[in-house]
């Protein structure tokens, strides 16, 4: 079993990711993805890689994380200013 933690810091200008099912506008009326697209972008990142790297099938919660049946694999938690980005913690639990 593996155990421990893996820790993440990017810094993203998430007002660059533009694109179609946006839902946040800046004061430039200019349509951004928004921090919600990030986080789920993020936990479908981890959900791809348990099942390609690790054959392990794993789903989101209603709010944010990972879950593998009962057991949260990944926590996330994302600071931003003004759509930038400044820190995303993962989580794994033993």
């Amino acid at each position: 079993m593996i155990t421990g933690q893996i820790v993440l810091y990017p810094i993203l200008n998430l007002n660059t990711f533009v694109g179609q099912g946006c839902n946040f506008k800046t004061s430039r009326e200019k349509k951004v993805m928004g921090m919600r697209w990030y986080v789920n972008a993020l936990e479908q990142t981890v959900i791809d890689a348990l099942k390609e790297d690790f054959n392990i099938s794993s789903e989101r919660s209603p709010h944010t994380g990972v879950w593998i049946r009962d057991n949260k694999i990944c926590a996330m938690g994302v600071h931003s200013s003004d759509l930038v980005s400044h820190l995303i913690l993962f989580k794994h639990k033993s």
